[in-house]
């Protein structure tokens, strides 16, 4: 996957100048949202699907729409370019950039449970709320929330559809180190 990704968290005070581009990915459209060099959202959904939500969720912010240097970001990415020195932007609570961060931590190849990420970030009997933060996350594939499944091996949910997540898991299924249920 990629080599080098650094992540920092989002200050409200930063300029607020945000660019996106609609791409297309092997699992389908994607808006990619990003500022200064960091991306700062990945949503499988177009612009106007994304839209109002967008705007709620960054209510100051100015938009630039169809960048080319978010197109180019992202094609260096499926490019796999060596040279890319990826930088993720995170905003959300402090409960939700730690469960974030530990989805990162997840090899490619592998899948966890809900209850495990309670544990890593020391919060066990945090299961449901581990749940909500994952499906929340607003770095689609690049924070691997794809890779968490229930403990009995089925799916879960998947705020893109099931069906996104089930193609991204079979691209990585050789490696998958979890019996799945499709």
């Amino acid at each position: 996957m990629i080599a080098n990704i650094s992540v920092s968290t989002w200050n409200d005070k930063k300029c607020s100048i945000l660019r996106c581009a609609e791409v297309v990915t092997p699992w389908g459209k994607a808006l990619v949202v990003m500022h200064e060099e960091a991306i700062v959202e990945w949503w499988f959904a177009s612009w106007e699907e994304s839209k109002a939500a967008l705007l709620r969720r960054w209510p100051k912010a100015h938009w630039v729409e169809d960048d080319a240097e978010v197109k180019e970001t992202v094609r260096a990415i499926f490019d796999r370019d060596r040279s890319l020195n990826l930088k993720l932007c995170l905003k959300g609570t402090k409960f939700q950039i730690s469960v974030w961060k530990a989805l990162m931590s997840i090899n490619f190849g592998e899948v966890t449970t809900y209850q495990a990420v309670a544990k890593a970030i020391g919060r066990p009997t945090a299961v449901r709320a581990v749940a909500n933060a994952i499906g929340q996350n607003p770095i689609s594939w690049l924070i691997p929330c794809h890779r968490i499944v229930y403990s009995d091996g089925h799916l879960g949910g998947y705020r893109w559809g099931v069906d996104i997540k089930k193609r991204l898991l079979l691209e990585e299924k050789p490696l998958t180190n979890f019996s799945l249920i499709f």
